[in-house]
């Protein structure tokens, strides 16, 4: 991943953060200020985006905030907020997204937008600038940690050569494959996300200078702006050279385009492929595919997928595939340790 692109998205999320920032309160620049060293540009964004929502539900559904513009609210009003007022717009926020109104929140997405708000009220408080913080006592109902969804036995192989062959697609896509010649590309994809555990955000990242065919290994930047090399099999090396040289041209990218995977068609074409379209591509697959939990599996899922093979062929290794993946905590790790209902549906006659 070339820092120039890593500069590229923050000074993209940055602006947004600022084009917010100026239709809110003071107290929230000063907040995101203050947090801006141990947040990243997008999870300060989320925080931006929950908060400004929070205010803008306010200024329709409390006398405090109907004829005040919000860059001129200040801990007067803010104190004016009951734990009543919290529930009315948490029990809102439940029923409907702030984008999509006919769509409701899981709980855990009400989750982080407490975490948002009672961060920045939290931080209010403890500077003496507001009398309470609504958010302190707000009763937290947590979803249970669910199991990662991957490719179970044969499937590690067989998803894969359903991407190229195409197996379960409509004529449709498979005219759209033919045509732009995206079939290859989008095997390529899955298989470096499935065969080396990178986040999908991390893979549209890599640039054609990120490859190091000598060492067969690429640069990536990981959270917190950590740089990692991330190795390949033999195998993966042969067929990227294979895309580079013979599929990656046909998008017909400018000169100075480093990107590795491009958008095949419309008006992007040639340029980099985003995080929506991998996301997008390997649901279709997965959907043509039949795997198990088609309806459930993500492009994160290569990922989880990669960390159930690592642990199954080294001995349930837990440092090595933490290392592998990139976790910070271990703990995080342990998810992939657990064994599977097949295991455990395998151990009744152990005894």
């Amino acid at each position: 991943m070339s820092y120039e692109y890593k500069d590229e998205l923050d000074a993209n999320n940055q602006l947004k953060i600022q084009n917010m920032l100026a239709e809110l309160p003071v107290s929230v620049d000063r907040y995101i200020t203050s947090t801006a060293r141990t947040k990243s540009t997008r999870t300060t964004l989320t925080y931006v985006r929950m908060i400004r929502a929070f205010f803008l539900y306010m200024k329709t559904n409390h006398e405090a905030f109907e004829d005040l513009p919000l860059t001129r609210v200040t801990g007067e009003q803010l104190n004016c907020i009951s734990l009543d007022d919290v529930d009315s717009f948490l029990a809102h926020l439940k029923a409907h997204q702030i984008d999509h109104p006919g769509k409701s929140n899981k709980n855990n997405t009400v989750e982080v937008y407490i975490s948002a708000l009672n961060a920045y009220f939290g931080f209010l408080y403890k500077r003496e600038e507001i009398q309470k913080n609504p958010f302190q006592f707000v009763e937290r109902h947590h979803e249970k940690v669910r199991r990662p969804y991957y490719l179970v036995g044969d499937e590690n192989e067989t998803f894969y050569q359903n991407i190229l062959s195409g197996e379960g697609l409509s004529p449709k896509m498979l005219s759209s494959r033919e045509r732009y010649h995206t079939a290859f590309r989008d095997y390529m994809i899955c298989r470096i996300l499935g065969m080396t555990g990178i986040r999908v955000s991390e893979c549209v990242a890599l640039d054609l200078d990120d490859i190091n065919f000598k060492s067969r290994s690429f640069k990536v930047i990981r959270k917190g702006n950590k740089e990692a090399e991330i190795f390949f099999s033999d195998k993966v090396a042969e067929e990227l050279i294979e895309y580079i040289e013979d599929i990656r041209p046909i998008y017909q990218p400018k000169e100075d385009e480093k990107a590795l995977f491009l958008v095949a068609q419309g008006t992007h074409r040639g340029q980099r492929l985003s995080v929506r379209s991998v996301e997008l591509l390997v649901k279709k697959y997965a959907a043509a595919s039949g795997i198990t939990y088609a309806g459930e599996f993500s492009a994160h899922s290569l990922r989880h997928s990669f960390a159930m093979e690592s642990l199954k062929k080294t001995g349930g290794n837990l440092s090595l595939t933490q290392k592998l993946l990139g976790h910070e905590d271990i703990s995080t790790t342990t998810i992939y340790a657990e064994a599977t209902e097949e295991e455990i549906r395998n151990a009744r006659n152990l005894f």
